[in-house]
């Protein structure tokens, strides 16, 4: 939940949020002048900044994370195990197909 108690997107949440965000800081904004312009503004702007990087960061596609990679990965290498059990098997078996024809023609001849 935001500020607000709503619930909702990432970004309905984040967008919310920098409204709010950019509200207080305007509302401080007069607060910090007393200090001094170049401060005041320095403050402002650092705030806006910051929200800015907050809602790219909330509507920029979501990156895989790290155990998502592992399994992605985990799963492909459980693919070509299984595709080279299924060559090996095929292999031996055609061995085992040729072996035995030899053993059936000397079998005959002897």
């Amino acid at each position: 939940m935001n500020a607000l108690g709503i619930e909702g997107t990432p970004q309905l949440t984040a967008t919310l949020d920098a409204g709010l965000d950019i509200a207080q800081l305007l509302s401080d904004y007069d607060h910090n002048r007393e200090l001094s312009s170049f401060a005041a503004n320095s403050i402002i702007a650092g705030g806006i900044v910051s929200t800015a990087i907050t809602l790219v960061g909330a509507f920029s596609e979501p990156k895989a994370t790290t155990d998502q990679l592992i399994l992605e990965n985990i799963a492909s290498l459980s693919r070509q195990i299984e595709s080279f059990r299924v060559e090996v098997h095929n292999r031996f078996n055609y061995i085992d197909d040729r072996l035995n024809n030899i053993l059936m023609m000397t079998s005959k001849t002897f």
